[in-house]
């Protein structure tokens, strides 16, 4: 199609709608799979800009699970190899899968690292405003120098005047 997949996401404060109901939400910060494909196809990293820590906590919660695996099958210590209510009780106890080994073996990259989250995901903040005069739950921009990851450093630009341009300006809109 010729539309790069973004490296930036600006997660939406509210990040789910619940208008349909609480269990009818609508994902409004689906970055998930754009990470993934940026990652292991491009090689790049995602940039998310967050509001606040918890909004970051709760991404980097979230994301552990889904890239790393279900925590009880990931910790270095107690870690389990499968949950006994997940199968019936006259299930054959020898075809139940180690899921400990079979997580580990896609948590560990080509290098022979595990991954990380900051392995495909940075995180910037939102700054608040000096004055604040601003609404509560809004930001400004962030300033400085994007991450290194990004894909659109082209070396062209000096480390001094990339220090001096908002990260926005380096964002790419879909059909722009």
């Amino acid at each position: 199609m010729g539309i790069n997949v973004p490296l930036f996401y600006i997660v939406p404060v509210d990040r789910f709608c619940t208008e349909m109901g609480p269990a009818l939400g609508v994902n409004l910060a689906e970055f998930e799979f754009p990470a993934y494909f940026n990652f292991f196809i491009q090689q790049k990293k995602c940039t998310l800009i967050v509001d606040s820590d918890n909004a970051e906590r709760n991404i980097r919660r979230v994301f552990a699970e889904t890239l790393l695996g279900p925590a009880q099958f990931r910790n270095e210590e107690n870690s389990i190899a499968f949950e006994e209510e997940d199968f019936a009780p006259n299930f054959n106890r020898e075809a139940i899968p180690d899921f400990r080994k079979e997580l580990k073996h896609f948590r560990v990259g080509p290098d022979g690292k595990e991954l990380v989250i900051e392995t495909l995901l940075n995180f910037i903040h939102f700054e608040r405003p000096a004055d604040s005069r601003g609404h509560g739950r809004l930001g400004v921009p962030p300033h400085g120098k994007v991450p290194d990851d990004d894909a659109g450093d082209d070396g062209d630009e000096s480390d001094d005047k990339k220090s001096k341009v908002s990260i926005f300006s380096r964002v790419k809109l879909c059909g722009k």
